[in-house]
């Protein structure tokens, strides 16, 4: 890749507040390979499993790119102003990440350390890229790059679609929910039972991923002119057909409220969006409540897709216990027990007989809740990192929408939803890497947009 930085001016930014008078925006000739990185994240990190479990040497080729771009971006300046506090929010986040993972690489169950160390290397790998690339794009550059991220599972999700229309299968078996009722589908007058795609990590970790393309794009469909509402309305009807397959209910009413959030709300009442980070940290709360409210109801089953579940699919059996143990305070609980927080921890014990016998990780199963997940991997320390990083991500991102671009409202929709997601998902965390991907890579662009100056509004960016 041919690189070259250029130096522009831009007039005062009324959007980013703290960039004022003259300043000087850089330009990374040769972006359009970044952003193709980008918009081909999700896919990346999935394709080497085609074909069933790939080799390490096999996994790391398809981080060379990131690599090779971030070391790049590295040796060329100048840098764009960024978000201090929000990158050293993600580097905090991504350190965390990888330290849970190798902690629990050192016991060797369930991951051995080799695994361990790539899992690590992937999320520091997507934290360097996004945090040291994205900040040699210029002005001009950021609406297209919002838009490769809001691409990112779009095309993960839809590369999975239509390997499955050609007869590809998963080179590897089908976990053991893929034969249960599809119960959306059903209600409808359709039989079908849950879909496994041949690059999926699994079904939920799929409806999670596709959620995430539907609320972005939805919004851009709503937002884009031509050609680009066509695409982004293709894109969303194959992010609803696979959230259909995947019988993923809940993802998809919660990524069409975030599409809808912020496609409703004016940009003006967005001043406390900051304050919708706090629904992670309240979700556990919420559930509390929850459980005491639906106990002994007869809406209790309502959302089970099999007779004689609990509600949600036996979420309140699975919330039950980490509750209780994360209820009696221990020195741990500031750190976490590591990544499978679950297992180490001895609480998913306690829930692993609801999941079939034949489903050997049964005992790895998250807690379906992204606060819970996130005390058990990373501590009260990780959970406090968490939200403080979503509420800054979010004020720049709503801040930087303002003008009306449609790739910053569309990536706003993304993050809107995982906080959603995260109420009964593990979503986003190092068991749902896709959606983790996502995430990783729209923080990092929010903590960018410190320094961007105007912005088409018609969501038309130019590529530099």
């Amino acid at each position: 890749m041919h690189v070259a930085v250029e130096q522009q001016t831009h007039r005062p930014n009324p959007v980013a507040p703290g960039v004022g008078g003259q300043s000087r925006s850089p330009r990374l000739e040769g972006a359009g390979l970044l952003l193709l990185a980008t918009a081909f994240s999700c896919l990346a990190i999935r394709l080497p499993y085609l074909k069933g479990a790939p080799s390490l040497p096999f996994l790391y080729l398809a981080l060379i790119p990131y690599v090779v771009i971030a070391v790049i971006a590295l040796a060329v300046g100048p840098v764009r102003k960024r978000d201090g506090a929000l990158t050293a929010l993600i580097a905090a986040f991504v350190a965390l990440l990888a330290v849970a993972l190798l902690r629990v690489g050192r016991t060797g169950v369930p991951l051995d350390f080799n695994v361990a160390l790539y899992q690590a290397t992937v999320w520091m790998t997507l934290g360097l890229f996004g945090l040291v690339a994205f900040a040699r794009l210029g002005d001009d550059a950021i609406p297209s790059l919002l838009l490769a991220i809001c691409a990112a599972p779009a095309l993960y999700v839809a590369a999975n679609v239509a390997l499955d229309a050609l007869g590809v299968q998963a080179g590897r078996a089908a976990p053991p929910e893929a034969g249960d009722p599809a119960t959306l589908l059903n209600s409808l007058g359709v039989a079908q039972t849950r879909h496994f795609f041949p690059l999926a990590a699994g079904v939920n970790n799929f409806g999670d991923v596709a959620g995430a393309a539907a609320s972005g794009m939805a919004v851009l469909m709503v937002r884009l002119r031509s050609a680009g509402r066509v695409w982004a309305g293709v894109g969303l009807l194959v992010a609803i057909y696979a959230l259909l397959l995947t019988d993923s209910r809940a993802a998809l009413f919660l990524a069409l409220a975030a599409a809808a959030g912020v496609l409703l709300i004016p940009a003006a009442a967005r001043g406390g969006i900051r304050g919708w980070a706090l629904l992670v940290p309240a979700s556990p709360a919420l559930l509390l409540g929850g459980i005491g409210l639906l106990a002994g109801s007869d809406l209790v089953g309502t959302l089970a897709r099999n007779p004689g579940e609990s509600f949600g699919t036996n979420r309140l059996l699975i919330w039950e216990p980490v509750l209780g143990l994360l209820g009696s305070f221990s020195p741990e609980h500031l750190i976490g027990y590591g990544a499978y927080g679950q297992f180490k921890s001895g609480v998913s014990l306690q829930y692993a007989y609801l999941f079939d016998i034949f489903y050997t990780n049964r005992y790895f199963v998250g807690a379906h809740n992204l606060a819970l997940q996130t005390v058990l991997d990373l501590g009260y320390v990780g959970l406090v990192v968490l939200v403080v990083l979503l509420a800054r991500a979010f004020g720049n991102i709503a801040r930087y929408a303002a003008n009306g671009g449609a790739p910053a409202a569309a990536t706003l929709a993304v993050l809107i939803y995982f906080p959603l997601i995260g109420v009964t998902e593990s979503t986003p965390t190092i068991y749902t890497p896709e959606a983790l991907t996502t995430f990783i890579l729209a923080v990092c662009a929010a903590a960018v947009l410190a320094g961007s100056g105007a912005h088409s509004p018609n969501g038309r960016a130019r590529s530099g």
